[in-house]
């Protein structure tokens, strides 16, 4: 069962790639709609929304730059990185820009404090703001605080200052022509089996500040994306068949790479992002194109014992990658974003072997073809080692510029202030690297590791930021434009 996923440490480079290697073969269950990790009777959750009167981002726009603000959550980058995966490999003539703006731990009062050096210092169009998590008082709604004025009246304070400095957050990014978009804070699991401590009632906390954000929007007309309620609703339906799953990592916070892929899928429901990858449907005994959607199919040829046609979609399907599989297991993704459909119909009764490029795809009967296929859910295509491949540089992509947002989080962590000068950031980093703080780490500790970066890193941000710029032209550059043969061969 999925418990195997380990908690991904907050601020650990995003998605794991040995894990994403050793379930490629669970992929392949994802064929024809079957689910590797939840019951073939649980109902994979669809998106829950809360409140219908709200407006909804619009999808990227071609040349968009939008900035990511939020705390450990969005630090690791793995939602962004998922979103990516979507708009590289299905809009990959509309360019956007994705940019990273989370710190460990940061509260919107220390949001506030970094906006000029660090937010700022990417011209941006818009921003993503997901705060909250550690705005709440997790521990303020628990069975007996509902008799406990201390308790109530740390709720007031808790609302009043989210809803005060969030107001100012959005005071100074419309002065610098930024367009801010809300989000929900992701949920607490408190619903997993397991060993780790649960706070009771900690989810409703963050609902609270929830409920701040859906006043602030429809009282600024603002677009608002609600996070908590679709990863309570997928959670709930990986859990169908063990409590002790979840896509929550271990201090039932964190989001695991799972829950990250459900972010991003929620975010782009929101977003009504385009669904079909591409379309095909063919009539043998017509020997004709009847639908070609998303692609272009030429040199059409259809004999007794093979069709033949060349095949260039415009899109691609999601990557091979663990947490998007196990979002497509709990949630409606394949349906809503992850279909690439063949039809074929009229053959000849039998069984045909689909090879497309050098790949033998599969081998299907003449009614599975003619009700219709997916290649996306297939084991393995050219497509999918399309999308693969710009996954690879995604991560890479997502590498470069973990080390910017470490450069961002050691100097939180060493108190080094906002444009400080080389020499005084010198002396603060020389501190921090001799204080007990940093010396009790363990060798090998996260942390530890990008203070001892951090000089190398400071110095070269001005290269990290063109190589970040580099990565993403590679990732859109590596969009195949080429046609991939298609056989369909009767066997005997």
């Amino acid at each position: 069962m999925f418990r195997s996923e380990k908690l991904i440490n907050k601020q650990k480079s995003p998605i794991n790639t040995k894990t994403r290697t050793r379930t490629l073969g669970l992929i392949a269950a994802l064929a024809l709609g079957l689910a590797p990790f939840a019951s073939g009777n649980a109902a994979q959750a669809d998106l829950a929304l809360s409140w219908p009167e709200v407006s909804r981002p619009p999808l990227f726009s071609r040349g968009q730059r939008i900035g990511c603000i939020g705390d450990s959550i969005t630090r690791p980058g793995q939602y962004i990185t998922y979103l990516y995966d979507y708009y590289v490999t299905r809009l990959p003539d509309q360019p956007i820009r994705l940019y990273n703006l989370g710190i460990g731990g940061d509260t919107l009062k220390e949001v506030l404090a970094r906006y000029d050096d660090d937010i700022r210092a990417i011209p941006l169009d818009s921003v993503m703001i997901l705060m909250g998590m550690n705005d709440a008082a997790r521990g303020a709604y628990t069975a007996d605080s509902e008799n406990n004025p201390s308790l109530l009246a740390r709720r007031t304070s808790d609302r009043a200052g989210f809803d005060n400095r969030l107001t100012t957050l959005i005071g100074r990014l419309k002065t610098d022509n930024i367009a801010p978009i809300l989000c929900t804070p992701t949920c607490y699991d408190e619903t997993t089996v397991s060993k780790y401590e649960l706070i009771p009632k900690a989810n409703r906390a963050l609902q609270s500040l929830a409920e701040v954000l859906k006043i602030r929007a429809l009282a600024d007309n603002l677009p608002l994306i609600e996070l908590n309620e679709p990863l309570l609703a997928a959670n709930a339906s990986l859990q169908t068949n063990s409590q002790t799953t979840s896509i929550i990592g271990g201090d039932r916070v964190h989001p695991l790479n799972s829950g990250q892929a459900i972010m991003a899928w929620a975010i782009l429901r929101q977003q009504q992002a385009p669904k079909e990858i591409a379309e095909v449907i063919i009539d043998a005994r017509a020997q004709r194109t009847l639908l070609m959607r998303g692609c272009e199919v030429s040199a059409l040829s259809i004999q007794p014992n093979e069709i033949s046609y060349n095949y260039q979609p415009k899109s691609l399907p999601l990557p091979r990658d663990h947490g998007w599989a196990v979002a497509a297991s709990c949630t409606t993704l394949t349906r809503d974003f992850n279909q690439e459909l063949l039809k074929i119909n009229s053959l000849a009764d039998g069984v045909w072997l689909l090879k497309i490029g050098e790949i033998e795809v599969g081998q299907f009967t003449s009614s599975q073809l003619a009700e219709g296929i997916n290649l996306a859910n297939q084991k393995n295509t050219p497509q999918l080692q399309a999308a693969d491949h710009i996954h690879e540089l995604n991560l890479a992509r997502s590498k470069i510029e973990s080390k910017i947002r470490g450069v961002h989080y050691i100097e939180k962590v060493a108190k080094i202030p906002s444009g400080a000068k080389e020499d005084v950031w010198q002396k603060k980093i020389a501190n921090y690297l001799e204080s007990a703080n940093y010396k009790n780490l363990p060798e090998t500790n996260y942390f530890r590791t990008e203070a001892n970066q951090y000089v190398q890193n400071k110095s070269d941000l001005g290269k990290l930021f063109e190589k970040l710029e580099t990565a993403t032209q590679n990732m859109y550059a590596a969009f195949p434009r080429t046609a991939w043969p298609v056989r369909l061969i009767k066997a005997p």
